[in-house]
């Protein structure tokens, strides 16, 4: 039985017959057989970061983790190790004291049947908000705007995530938290959002 995740899932519901060369045969473009895409990466970098800073709460550790886990591309001028920095120590500030409880450890893996399929996957942050239990998912992404959240309403992964959080830990969960850090070519900013998932979300997800 094939296992999906938050990656292959998403192709497969944008095109089913891309999921299939992709993640069946394996096969991918040729630009990127020497290196995955530099977003890629650098969302990996951050996460890796902030992995590290939630279990340890200490910023130059959490940077230097990122910097272990990145390197500037010439191609790539608004993904750099000192826009990484100044994106993390943003976040450091903005939330030095956290709204919100930690439940667990951060980065917890999990693996659930989805319609009759395997879906594995890592929820960044498992906490307590304002008395609601909520997944934190964290985000990388150099365009926001207005209509940011709306992508994620409806949103197949973020149902599962909720879905296997409620699996894992035997509670009800409300939703996601979409937490953000953002930037382009000159600035850098963070921004979170709870995207709540109502019953037939969970439902639908489910079949």
């Amino acid at each position: 039985m094939e296992v999906f995740d938050s990656s292959s899932l998403k192709k497969y519901c944008e095109c089913p017959r891309a999921y299939y060369w992709r993640y069946s045969r394996d096969l991918i473009p040729q630009s990127w057989e020497d290196s995955e895409p530099s977003y890629f990466e650098f969302g990996t970098a951050i996460h890796a970061a902030l992995e590290d800073w939630y279990k340890h709460k200490e910023n130059e550790r959490a940077i230097e983790v990122f910097f272990d886990n990145w390197s500037d591309r010439l191609e790539d001028k608004i993904r750099t190790r000192e826009k990484g920095e100044k994106l993390l120590k943003k976040y450091f500030s903005t939330y030095k004291d956290e709204p919100f409880e930690l439940l667990d450890e951060p980065e917890n893996r999990f693996c659930i049947d989805l319609g009759g399929h395997d879906f594995a996957g890592r929820i960044d942050l498992v906490v307590k908000w304002s008395g609601m239990n909520l997944v934190v998912d964290h985000k990388t992404s150099s365009r926001m705007g207005q209509n940011y959240y709306l992508q994620y309403r409806p949103d197949l992964q973020m149902s599962a995530y909720t879905l296997a959080a409620e699996e894992l830990y035997d509670m009800p969960f409300e939703g996601v938290v979409i937490n953000v850090l953002y930037f382009t070519s000159t600035k850098v900013d963070v921004d979170r959002d709870i995207s709540y998932r109502d019953p037939w979300e969970l439902s639908e997800a489910k079949d």
